[in-house]
């Protein structure tokens, strides 16, 4: 008998209050220009500009052909910085899915260890040390 009562109660209370309620599709015009756009991982540009349109966001490419990129999303335009890969280097794979980092290093005749999922955070050794055919490289993943 209770719960009629108090649930009586709680609609009348919540009808009263109506209008103090904001609308979810009413969003502030001020907060949807502030939107930016979603952080991307660094990876192969071809797969990134592909995704990129088919999400339909504006992009810039930078005018290198480099095989990999960087985005960058502080403004409301992705831009894909290029990352250069040398040889004889280790390239800085950090910031790189797991799928893309292994591709890169081994493409570079690097072998790799890993440990953890997600996106690259921690590299060994340092990119931009030098290397030979058949190094280790060991990757953290957070």
């Amino acid at each position: 008998m209770a719960a009629p009562v108090f649930r009586d109660i709680v609609e009348k209370y919540y009808s009263s209050k109506i209008k103090s309620h904001i609308a979810i599709n009413q969003t502030p015009k001020e907060e949807m220009e502030q939107v930016k756009l979603p952080p991307a991982k660094n990876g192969y540009r071809t797969d990134l500009t592909a995704i990129f349109n088919q999400l339909a966001f504006n992009q810039q490419l930078s005018n290198d052909k480099s095989e990999w990129a960087v985005p960058d999303n502080e403004t409301d335009t992705m831009m894909l910085k290029s990352m250069k890969v040398i040889d004889n280097l280790v390239p800085n794979v950090t910031g790189m899915g797991l799928r893309d980092a292994i591709y890169l290093l081994e493409s570079q005749g690097l072998k790799v260890r890993f440990s953890g999922q997600g996106q690259v955070v921690d590299q060994s050794p340092l990119y931009g040390s030098r290397c030979k055919k058949g190094d280790v490289v060991s990757l953290n993943l957070d």
